[in-house]
């Protein structure tokens, strides 16, 4: 097996580099481009501009603090649907603890505590 502590310490400069909605969403969205997918607005039309196109990657914020990334598949034709994951960026914002070296059942775990974000 090995070792959890790479992806650890990847989830952990995440983390430092996001510690607000609106820096997670800057953050994720360089980590995205950086990975090939393609930044949209989303007050533009897509359709019109043909902008989606099969096998694409894209993204597109919302007023700096939601960030929405989805790809369009191979073998997609418009109308026969799609399927959507999300997850929250602004609750709880949870702050790594100083001290948070835990371990249970084989898992590492990390301390966290919750704080309110300042906007």
């Amino acid at each position: 097996m090995s070792s959890p502590v790479p992806a650890l310490a990847g989830l952990s400069a995440f983390l430092t580099a996001s510690p607000t909605p609106y820096q997670m969403c800057a953050h994720a969205g360089k980590l995205l481009l950086a990975a090939g997918f393609s930044e949209l607005k989303e007050e533009d039309s897509w359709a019109k501009q043909s902008a989606l196109k099969k096998g694409g990657r894209y993204f597109f914020t919302r007023a700096a603090s939601t960030l929405v990334a989805f790809s369009v598949g191979g073998a997609f034709e418009p109308g026969n649907g799609f399927k959507v994951v999300g997850a929250h960026t602004d609750s709880p914002v949870l702050k790594i603890k100083p001290v948070s070296k835990k371990s249970a059942s084989g898992y590492q775990q990390l301390g966290v505590e919750c704080c309110k974000c300042v906007r």
